[in-house]
């Protein structure tokens, strides 16, 4: 299990955009979080606003339910394109 922190964040933003570039889709595979704070959360909003003004969408695989109460508890949920798929708790 990884951890999305302050110290993964700019790996995260990273490996989006080397990915964007000819992308429609991109997909962010949050399964393997057992941990996310608020620089996670800040960094996928950032890579989601990276996808729309590249004219992609990223779409987010979502985390175990401890992680995804990070998301919900800051309303970025409802800012992502998640796939509505069962989490692998």
């Amino acid at each position: 299990m990884g951890e999305l922190d302050l110290v993964g964040a700019a790996a995260a933003i990273a490996a989006v955009r080397r990915a964007l570039p000819g992308s429609a889709i991109v997909i962010l595979n949050l399964r393997g979080l057992a941990f996310c704070d608020t620089a996670g959360v800040h960094a996928v909003l950032e890579a989601n606003s990276l996808a729309e003004a590249a004219g992609a969408r990223l779409v987010v695989l979502p985390a175990a339910s401890a992680v995804h109460r990070v998301f919900a508890l800051t309303g970025a949920d409802r800012t992502l394109h998640v796939f509505q798929g069962p989490p692998d708790d």
